[in-house]
Order: C-alpha cells, then structure tokens, then sequence
C-alpha cells in the first residue's frame, strides 16, 4: 500500500477480508516505499507476492512504474506503446 494511515481506513479489500477473517491485521506488513528502500522484506522466493494497493499517492505511483520501467529496460523486456 501507498500510506498505511488510508489502507486501514479504505482499502475495502483489506477491511472486508479482514472482517471475513480471511486474512489477518499481520498481513498488512508496510508501505511500498519501506519495500522499495529495504527497511521492510517483500518477497523472500518466487512463491511469495508481494501485492499492492494504490490508494491515490501519485508521487508513489509514479515512482512505482519508474521503478518497474527501468528494470524492464535493463532486462530488455516490454514493448513500447505510443498512445
């Protein structure tokens, strides 16, 4: 999640599973931008996910698909679209 503060106020996914007992409050582990910088683990082997809700933080959305951007550049994977 972007901001931890709106996840546990509107992610409706998180609050309904979490109401549903499907998952628990530990599930919500950190902010992407404490992934991003190491301070907090995400995927430890391929068959973790690490999954994330946007919630309207621009600045980390788009540092997000910066993100993923220049790996696919250096892995030489994706196409370019011209929109």
């Amino acid at each position: 999640m972007d901001w931890e503060a709106s996840a546990r106020a509107q992610a409706s996914e998180f609050l309904r599973a979490l109401e549903a007992r499907a998952i628990k409050d530990s599930h919500l582990i950190g902010e992407i931008g404490a992934v991003a910088n190491g301070s907090v683990v995400g995927r430890r082997n391929d068959s973790e996910i690490t999954l994330y809700k946007s919630l309207g933080v621009i600045v980390q959305d788009l540092v997000c698909g910066w993100h993923v951007y220049q790996g696919a550049q250096v892995e030489k994977r994706g196409s370019w679209v011209e929109f």
